[in-house]
Parts: C-alpha cells; sequence; structure tokens
C-alpha cells in the first residue's frame, strides 16, 4: 500500500504523486482513450495470464493423477526404492514439475505480459477485496478470486434433438417456459451439472428475496426476462432460448455470489447438492474461507473494515466539525487524515472502485435516489432528491455533505441547464462548516460534458487547476461505455492525470454503474461529478416534482395526452421512439377522441392522421441520399424513397393503417398476422390465430409493422417475435402506430431496442381493465362501424 508523509501543518498540502525535477515544465496530457485502451490491454494480458496458470496447475494435477494410476505397487522381494517408482507427491507438492511445466508451456510468457506491469492510471494500487467484493468487480479488475463459478453445459447435440428444437421454435406463447437447461457448477476443485427450467431458478429467485438476511445482498441483481410481474411474463414469453439461457446463468451467478444464499435450502436442491455431498463440502470450505480477517488469519489481505471505518471517520469528522467540537484524537490507516481534517476531503492512499445503483435515479423514476456502495458491499453514501431542483448528497450515517442544484445560465441568447455542485467544508476562522462552490457542470451537443472549476479539488493528492470531462471510445471487446475525468494539477511541473472513471454497462444493467477513483483523489466530490451527469441527461424533466400536485389536483383536469416533459424522458430513454410532433395532430386527435364523432367523421379524420403516420415511417426507412436538379437548373440534395418495402398489419384494426401505408406507396409488398387480446383474462394476454408474410421477408431490409393502439404491448411482441423467427433483422423493423402508452414503450423497448418506433402521439397511461386512457375506443370498431 502506497504511504505518505504527514505534513505538521494543516496549510499544507499532501503530496500523494511523485514531482517532477523539471521545474515548470508542462508534461503533455495523456489521452483519456489510450489511458482506458491501455488499461483494458493489461487488464485482457492478465487475465490470459491468469487463465495460463489455471491452465498449467490443471494440467500438472491430471498428469499426477495419471502417473499415480499407472505406477504399480512395488514387490516387497525387488530392492527398488519407493521414491523411485512413485513422486506423484513431488509433483503435487514441489514446485519443480511446476516451474518445468511453465518452462515447457509459457517460457516466452514475459515478453507477452510485459503491459501487466504498466498502470495506466498512475502508481497507485488499486483496493479490491477479493472476499466480499460483488464478482463484477472482481472481474472487471481482473482479479483472481475463489468464488462459485457456473457455465452453460452443452452436450453434443443429436439430430433428433435438433429437431425438437425447431419444433419448438415454432411454438409461440411459453416456448421456453418448461425446457431442461444444464449447467455446470465449479467450486474449488468440484465440478458437477445440474439441470434447472426457468420456473424453478424463478421460484428459488424469488424465494431468496422474500428473506430478509439475503434481499439486502441481492440489491446489485439487475434482471431483464426474470422480472415478476406483467412485464416479466411477456419478456419470457417471447425471448430465444440462447438469451434466457445466458440470463439464468448471470441470476444463477449472481445469487451464487452471495455467501448467504450458498447455505440456503433452496439453493442446494436447485444445483442438486444435498447436505453432505462433495459439493456441500466444498461450499463449506468456501464459505469458511470468505470468513477470514486480518484478526483471525494474519494473511488475509481483506481491509474492508478499514476503509469503511475511514468512511465513518470521515462523517464523525463532519459531525464535530457541525458542533464545532476541539480537534479530536487523528488515525490514518488508509485515508489521507490531514486532507480530511483541513479541507474536509476523503482522499485514500490507494485507488478505490464504488457500484452506484442508479434505477431509482433515472426520469422515468423522478431522479428520487441513487445508492453507492463499497468495500464489501457495505452502503457509503446515497443521493437524494429533495426538491425540485436540487438533490443532497448524504454520508450514510452523519448527512448531508454536498448538494447538487439544476441551474440556468444564458449562452447565445438562449438559456442552457447547469448543475452546480456545492460543499461543506470546515470553517477554520470561526469554527463549524461553511457552504463553498466546487463546480458547475454543463452539456452540449457539440462540446459533451464541461466543467468549471470554482472551489478547491484534490486530484492524485495535489489541488486540481482545471477539469475536462471525456467519453472516450471504448476498446474492441469492452461492453462499457466510460466516462473520464482528466484533471490538471499543480505540481513542480503542471500535468494532466486521469482522477476518475465512470463505467456505464452497455445493456439493460446501465444503471448498475461501476465509479473508479483514483488514489489520492476527493472521492465524494467525483461521486457528486458522477451524477451530475444523469441530471444534465434530461434537464428539462428535472424541473418538475415526479408526484407534483398540480397534476393530481382534482380542481384542475388532467392531461389527456402524457405531458411533454414525459415524452421528452420516453426519447431521451429510448432513442428509437419518434413522436409526432405537428400541430395538425391536435385538432385530429381531439375529432376521433370525442365519442359523440359518426362513423364518417371518424373514418375522415383517421384517414388524414394516418396519412401523416405513413408518410412519417416511409421517411424512417429512407436511408439513400442523392443529388439531383431542379426546374431552375440548380441542384438539390436530398433522401429517396426506398423502394423495397414490406408492410406487416396485424388483423383487423392494423388494415386501416397498411391502406396508408399503400396509398403513400402503392408497391409495397404486403404480410398479415392476426393476433387478438384475450379479454377474459387480467393481463389481456395475446392470442395467436393466423400468420401469412410473403416469401423472403428476411430481405427485406424495412419492414413496417403497423396497429393503431399500443397498451400493453402484448400483440406487438408476439408480432416482432413472429417476423424475427421468419429471418427479419430487429434493427430492420418499424412499428406504427396512432396511440401508445408509456407502460406499452417500455415494455416494446425492453423486450427488443433496436426496434423503430414511430407514434402520433401517447397517451398518460393505462386503467385497471388495460385500456389506454383517456384513449379513443376499440379503433378497429370505430373505424369499421361495428360498434356494438
Amino acid at each position: 500500500m502506497a504511504t505518505a508523509d504527514m505534513p505538521s501543518s494543516s496549510g499544507t498540502y499532501i503530496m500523494l504523486t511523485p514531482t517532477s525535477t523539471d521545474v515548470g515544465a508542462v508534461k503533455p496530457p495523456v489521452p483519456s482513450s489510450e489511458l482506458v485502451a491501455r488499461k483494458w490491454a493489461a487488464a485482457t494480458a492478465s487475465k490470459r495470464k491468469s487463465r495460463h496458470s489455471r491452465e498449467l496447475k490443471e494440467h500438472v494435477t491430471v498428469s499426477a493423477r495419471t502417473a499415480s494410476l499407472h505406477t504399480k505397487e512395488p514387490d516387497p522381494e525387488d530392492d527398488l526404492d519407493p521414491t523411485d517408482t512413485d513422486r506423484s507427491s513431488e509433483l503435487l507438492d514441489g514446485d519443480d514439475a511446476a516451474s518445468g511445466a511453465e518452462h515447457d508451456h509459457g517460457a516466452d510468457l514475459d515478453d507477452l505480459y510485459d503491459l501487466e506491469d504498466e498502470d495506466a492510471f498512475g502508481s497507485f494500487p488499486t483496493y479490491v477485496c477479493e472476499l466480499h467484493d460483488p464478482k463484477p468487480i472482481l472481474v472487471a479488475e481482473h482479479i483472481e478470486y475463489n468464488r462459485v463459478d457456473i457455465a452453460p453445459f452443452e452436450p453434443p447435440a443429436s439430430p433428433s434433438a435438433d429437431g425438437a428444437a425447431s419444433k419448438k421454435k415454432t411454438r409461440y406463447v411459453g416456448s421456453h417456459s418448461a425446457a431442461l437447461f444444464q449447467y455446470e457448477i465449479s467450486v474449488g476443485p468440484m465440478q458437477e451439472i445440474f439441470e434447472c427450467t426457468p420456473a424453478q431458478v424463478l421460484e428459488v429467485y424469488k424465494a431468496l428475496s422474500k428473506d430478509p438476511a439475503i434481499a439486502e445482498q441481492l440489491r446489485f441483481l439487475e434482471t431483464n426476462y426474470f422480472r415478476d410481474g406483467l412485464v416479466g411474463s411477456f419478456k419470457r414469453l417471447y425471448v430465444s432460448r440462447a438469451k434466457l439461457s445466458e440470463e439464468m446463468m448471470e441470476v444463477l451467478e449472481a445469487i451464487s455470489d452471495v455467501d448467504a444464499v450458498l447455505s440456503h435450502a433452496a439453493y442446494l436442491e436447485l444445483i442438486g447438492a444435498p447436505r453432505g455431498s462433495l459439493v456441500a463440502r466444498e461450499i463449506g470450505n468456501l464459505l469458511q474461507h470468505h470468513t477470514r480477517t486480518p484478526r483471525s488469519d494474519p494473511a488475509s489481505t481483506c481491509m474492508c473494515d478499514a476503509y469503511y471505518k475511514s468512511v465513518d471517520r470521515f462523517g464523525a469528522f463532519y459531525k464535530e466539525q457541525a458542533a464545532s467540537a476541539g480537534n479530536p484524537e487523528r488515525f490514518s490507516t488508509v485515508a489521507s487524515e490531514s486532507l480530511m481534517w483541513s479541507r474536509g476531503v476523503l482522499s485514500f492512499y490507494t485507488d478505490t472502485v464504488y457500484l452506484l445503483d442508479k434505477r431509482e435515479f433515472r426520469p422515468t423514476r423522478g431522479l428520487n435516489k441513487c445508492a453507492i456502495y463499497g468495500f464489501g458491499r457495505r452502503k457509503l453514501f446515497e443521493i437524494v432528491r429533495t426538491s425540485r431542483k436540487e438533490w443532497s448528497v448524504r454520508h450514510f450515517h452523519y448527512g448531508e455533505l454536498y448538494t447538487l442544484r439544476l441551474d440556468r445560465y444564458m449562452h447565445r441568447m438562449k438559456t442552457r441547464h447547469m448543475v452546480a455542485i456545492r460543499r461543506k467544508v470546515p470553517d477554520l476562522q470561526h469554527g463549524g462548516l461553511r457552504q463553498e462552490n466546487v463546480c458547475f457542470v454543463k452539456k452540449s451537443k457539440t462540446l459533451g460534458y464541461r466543467c468549471l472549476l470554482m472551489g478547491e479539488v484534490i486530484s492524485r493528492g495535489k489541488v486540481t487547476t482545471s477539469i475536462s470531462i471525456e467519453h472516450p471510445k471504448s476498446p474492441a471487446g469492452d461492453t462499457h461505455y466510460h466516462y473520464v475525468t482528466m484533471s490538471e494539477v499543480s505540481g513542480a511541473a503542471r500535468e494532466a492525470v486521469c482522477s476518475s472513471t465512470l463505467s456505464v454497462p452497455a445493456d439493460y444493467r446501465k444503471h448498475l454503474q461501476r465509479l473508479h477513483v483514483c488514489g489520492g483523489s476527493d472521492v465524494v466530490a467525483f461521486l457528486a461529478l458522477a451524477a451530475s451527469y444523469d441530471i444534465l441527461v434530461g434537464a428539462l424533466a428535472y424541473w418538475m416534482e415526479k408526484n407534483s400536485s398540480t397534476t393530481t389536483s382534482s380542481s384542475s383536469p388532467l392531461s389527456p395526452m402524457a405531458t411533454a416533459d414525459v415524452v421528452a424522458q420516453l426519447e431521451r430513454a429510448f432513442p428509437n421512439l419518434h413522436v409526432l410532433k405537428y400541430k395538425a395532430l391536435a385538432t385530429l386527435q381531439t375529432k376521433l377522441r370525442d365519442i359523440d364523432s359518426s362513423h364518417a367523421t371518424f373514418k375522415h379524420y383517421a384517414d388524414r392522421l394516418m396519412r401523416l403516420l405513413a408518410e412519417e415511417g416511409l421517411a424512417a426507412c429512407a436511408s439513400e441520399s442523392a443529388t439531383i436538379v431542379t426546374p431552375t437548373g440548380d441542384s438539390f440534395t436530398g433522401l429517396l424513397p426506398v423502394e423495397r418495402v414490406c408492410a406487416v398489419s396485424i388483423i383487423r384494426a392494423g388494415d386501416s393503417l397498411l391502406d396508408a401505408v399503400m396509398a403513400c406507396d402503392p408497391s409495397v409488398t404486403v404480410g398479415k398476422i392476426l393476433i387478438q387480446r384475450d379479454e377474459q383474462s387480467a393481463e389481456k394476454s395475446p392470442i395467436m390465430y393466423y400468420s401469412k408474410l410473403p416469401p423472403g421477408v428476411s430481405s427485406f431490409e424495412n419492414v413496417l409493422l403497423v396497429d393503431p393502439m399500443l397498451a400493453t404491448g402484448g400483440s406487438v411482441l408476439m408480432a416482432i417475435k413472429t417476423l424475427i423467427d421468419a429471418g427479419v433483422e430487429e434493427h430492420k423493423i418499424t412499428f406504427l402506430n396512432v396511440i401508445s402508452c408509456p407502460e406499452g414503450v417500455e415494455t416494446l423497448f425492453a423486450a427488443y431496442p433496436n426496434v423503430k418506433v414511430v407514434t402520433a402521439g401517447v397517451d398518460r397511461g393505462m386503467n385497471s381493465h388495460k385500456y389506454i386512457v383517456p384513449g379513443l375506443g376499440d379503433y378497429g370498431d370505430r373505424y369499421y362501424n361495428t360498434v356494438g
């Protein structure tokens, strides 16, 4: 662990990084993309080296077992020494065989792994606890660990199995709900194969979530197809076998990462490991290994308690400062006590990693709360919304440390948004605490995120003169987006160093993020910066309270449509969603919604609206640009209409929208799908009756799926699955509809995020009967004049 000399005066800065002897020199900054690439390359090399060492160990073990099997018992009459015929124990216990094997299999490894010795972020080590940190952190940091590993087991496929698989593929409802999946569980030297169904895994997961002692440990598990309720049931109906198996493995891995789960009866029954079995014994040995602490075992590397107590000490410092207490006894274990007491800065001597749970810190949840964990899954801080424009960064025990406020500023006669970050610092003159500005964070389309530094921030143990926020391109194979803060620090030679990196998963787990704060940097300041990104993503929507009384008061009528802020939130959350914003739609939708509109009136205004929608849907397919000559002799560059388009309607209401598409482009190829809701079921489950798609539908670059209403999303999900099963790629599908609701939009994009959606309006939501409100009634009945 890095150490530093404590300055005797509280007014001097602690220097945790080497200073240059070249006075006045300015070191050229290393691009953030290069830093991320170097770290990824070093981690990949480390992973390959670890895998090679593991394969080498297995090779030595197998060789030893083979040697022991082929060794015959020594004859008492023979004069041979036993050591001449049986040296298996030397292979297992000695280092000579291992070193010899290393020489045979990896003599040139040093050249291959030179990059591993380079620290892309400087000379600070990273503290990660192999015993207590979640496995995703260990995997991300490429730390060797002793945990339960679960991997899919795929036996050789037989022709009969292939035939059964093809038959299963044609089923539409619950195609994999009872299918058996095989997995291999590895605990220490033991490997076993077990079988389970999705229903069994879901039941075990739900049972574990109800256990108060375990539920808190499962908070880092983010599921997609294994959600409970209506959304989860729809997703499991239409997911492919491969995706379902992949998430099942992730769920099994996540619950196996919790020590309290490993000894749970439901879990042991699921993996087929009754008490007393070899796997259960190895699990017991693993749990005993995880209970080691520096007090019980001097060889233990766990220092979670020391780091956690430093965070606790940080909160106690603020409490004492607020009470204007005297100078209590100081201690320094892993954090800089000098920076804490002189400037109110929590700064560790090592790089540290934090998990940010932002599932309640998203636009659709009102940015209510972000929980921050670290050092063995312990809660350290939280960011809570306190008013329309303010959020509070709080210590888990003490209370408020920082505040985030959404403000506006003028730029070129336009109002833009920024986040003002303020903190409490020790008032050395009058005692207690005082407020000071730290920085302003802005975001623009051209420049991205920017940070205007207003106060003192410590990066790498030095005073920071400026901070830049960069979004480098992720290396090949890295499934995360990265936001890197580069700090220009003062010293004998000014230089730009990496102070923090926020890693955001690119899949549905994007709200469980990882923040890597470099050693000697202000932890809480960079946590606040990481939260400001989310606030700026949809700044316009954050000016309204989620449960504002203005939207629920009985004195003011509810808006029939989702507000502009809600629509903006949906479009930001789902980039493939496009909501039409023509002024003409207001009058057209009013006539469609009016219960007194006759059939002729409804059909007339519906045709006008659907013509606009059809044109917009065909325009979404246009991708080829061309330059033409106008009658005036001038040139014009625009987009050409797509020639080969397939339009598929969901019978019967979808046929009305199909007619509008054909009126705009008579050359479209037509397909039909008949899906109806089961009105007798509580969830309005869809039922497939008929499907007729044109031959070679998979060859079309654009497939328009048309249906006027998007409520629960069941029908459109089944229709999309039908197209995908026919070979149509997900990103080639565009769904056109007249009226949708937020629940249906979220359900659709949760299952198929690459499908494009073009809608003429988003209503307020659904009622208890799963009907869109305020809605416009049964679209098909009103259009075809079959209202009962």
